[in-house]
């Protein structure tokens, strides 16, 4: 199931910068976005703020919501909202499969194995879980 992420953000600063001001997203559940800009303009500290994981330094005015229902102040693993960087932070020692199943939520080895294949599948990677 893919959720609509809603963003609205009144005023975005780090360390009393103002950084975005007056900025409304509205992205539909299942698509792909890219979020483009000079260096130091405020993309990554928006990107921490709609998933949860900015700094204290950052200073966050606005609203994040999922379908519609309200998740800003919700912790970060449970708004499950995630960041795709443009560097990998792929661990290299470790094979797909294993930096799959060190990100999957805690629980029985089996469910979480399912996990990864239904990933890979989804992703139309399924002969990559060992490389």
């Amino acid at each position: 199931m893919t959720a609509r992420l809603s963003v609205h953000v009144a005023r975005l600063g780090v360390a009393g910068q103002p950084l975005v001001q007056d900025l409304s997203l509205d992205v539909p559940g299942g698509t792909v976005h890219t979020l483009m800009g000079a260096s130091w303009s405020g993309k990554s500290s928006l990107l921490a703020a709609i998933c949860g994981t900015a700094a204290p330094a950052v200073h966050f005015e606005g609203s994040v919501t999922l379908d519609g229902q309200r998740v800003d102040g919700w912790s970060t693993r449970r708004r499950r909202i995630g960041i795709l960087f443009q560097d990998d932070l792929l661990f290299a020692h470790m094979t797909v499969r294993e930096n799959l199943l060190f990100a999957a939520p805690a629980g029985a080895r089996a469910t979480r194995e399912r996990a990864v294949q239904e990933a890979l599948r989804d992703l139309e990677l399924p002969g990559f879980a060992d490389a």
